[in-house]
């Protein structure tokens, strides 16, 4: 899926949303995570797949496309040094 970086990214923020408004508990939320991540894997392997796709399911903010480009680029970025999720 083209936009799977977005639709994961996304469903991991409002699981945490349900979390700090007490609607999941800690150990559901780190359940959720750890599926949302084993699932995203299947189509993202390497942090430029998951930005793209991220990009592509967000497509039409344009400030996004910075922001990944600094992520992916930048000296001081914490993703520089980092191929794989």
């Amino acid at each position: 899926m083209k936009d799977s970086g977005w639709n994961y990214g996304r469903s991991v923020f409002l699981a945490r949303c349900c979390y700090e408004l007490g609607y999941l508990s800690k150990n559901e939320l780190q359940e959720y995570i750890a599926k949302s991540y084993s699932e995203i894997r299947i189509f993202c392997s390497t942090w430029q797949d998951y930005t793209s796709s991220y990009i592509w399911g967000r497509a039409n903010n344009e400030g996004v496309i910075q922001i990944a480009d600094d992520l992916l680029n930048d000296e001081s970025s914490p993703l520089k040094d980092k191929t794989y999720l």
